[in-house]
């Protein structure tokens, strides 16, 4: 359990915005679920009148919620995430803040929905700048939003003396040549053959 710890809090790392993402998919799935158990309760809880068409409706937009959810949670746990499918989860989040606010606005639910809404479009903002990293880093040829690598240069070692070895040793022969000091062998120029 620990090695698998320690692979989640590395992947948190290198990737917290995505891990955001995937934490308010899992919400969004979850209330979508939510929506199907408990439509009535929902529904009282928004200030809106739980009709049985209402709860019917609003079980179906749970549904919908389930599988947009789930489908972005399970495209931003694969190592490059599905560009499309961030960005239409995104619209699907634009368009919620939308009809959320209209409701409001009619007066088919309480202010209080407005939360779900600033939710909707915290997540439809965050999603809209992830999609725009996917985007550009397909641009440059890249497949994922990971930082690159950095090159570490690695130069073969110089011929070093015995003196610069050793230090104190006195010595000047050549530490990885010859006894003779004459340089062939296997280490020849400063590098491996």
């Amino acid at each position: 359990m620990t090695a698998r710890w320690a692979t989640a809090r590395d992947w948190l790392r290198w990737h917290p915005l995505r891990a955001v993402l995937v934490a308010l998919a899992v919400i969004t799935a979850l209330t979508g679920v939510a929506e199907i158990v408990a439509p009535n309760a929902l529904l009282r809880l928004l200030g809106a009148d739980p009709t049985p068409l209402a709860a019917q409706l609003f079980g179906t937009v749970g549904l919908f919620m389930i599988v947009v959810g789930a489908l972005l949670a399970q495209s931003l746990l694969r190592r490059v995430p599905h560009r499309d499918v961030v960005l239409w989860s995104g619209v699907q989040k634009a368009g919620a803040v939308v009809a959320v606010s209209l409701g409001v606005a009619q007066q088919l639910f309480g202010t209080i929905a407005l939360l779900v809404a600033a939710f909707d479009l915290a997540t439809a903002a965050l999603l809209f700048v992830y999609w725009r990293r996917l985007r550009q880093a397909a641009a440059q040829g890249r497949h994922t939003t990971e930082p690159r690598p950095r090159r570490v240069r690695r130069t073969l070692p110089t011929e070093t003396t015995a003196h610069e070895a050793f230090p104190g040793s006195g010595r000047r022969r050549h530490a990885r040549g010859l006894a003779d000091g004459c340089g062939e062998g296997p280490h020849r120029g400063g590098t491996h053959l």
